[in-house]
């Protein structure tokens, strides 16, 4: 019995060398911390340790423990209740499910019939007189935006200088 306790005591541990050097230093601790100097940053330490630590904590050992909140009843009652579906009348619920399905005859017009005709057929010159004026009103040249947004400076500081005298009148 002695022997296995010896060899215990000359196991390897990374930064004490062996447990017997573990144990010496915890000893030698030990009575450092019991003089009554220490008592006060005995408190501290749990207080800052606690502080540290009990965020790290997992939640679901908090709560094995009864030490944190307990949610899992109270999610489980609001997960297994369903909500009531409204009631609506007949025509109101036709209408619901019916309002995602489009009459094509009503969307359809003679002019979209007449360039769906020309699409099918690969032609699509009708749309391409579209996408020219579109294009040209959305692009604009870096002179053109300058001088809109120059315009709008101006406009706003015209519109401040108007405030600033109606303040002015008003103050006389």
């Amino acid at each position: 019995m002695a022997s296995i306790f010896r060899a215990v005591l000359n196991f390897p541990i990374p930064q004490f060398a062996t447990v017997g050097g573990a144990l010496q230093y915890g000893r030698s601790l030990g009575r450092s911390l019991s003089q009554p100097e220490m008592v006060p940053w005995a408190f501290v330490g749990i207080v800052g340790g606690g502080w540290f630590i009990w965020p790290a904590i997992d939640e679901d050992w908090k709560n094995q423990f009864g030490l944190g909140e307990k949610p899992e009843e109270e999610i489980i009652i609001v997960v297994n209740e369903t909500p009531a579906k409204p009631a609506f009348d007949a025509e109101t619920q036709f209408k619901i499910e019916q309002a995602h399905l489009k009459d094509a005859a009503e969307v359809e017009t003679e002019a979209d019939k007449i360039i769906i005709a020309e699409i099918k057929g690969g032609n699509f010159k009708l749309l391409e007189k579209g996408w020219e004026s579109d294009n040209k009103s959305f692009m604009m040249t870096v002179d053109e935006e300058d001088e809109e947004e120059d315009e709008d400076d101006e406009e706003d500081e015209e519109e401040e200088e108007e405030e600033e005298q109606e303040e002015e009148d008003d103050d006389e």
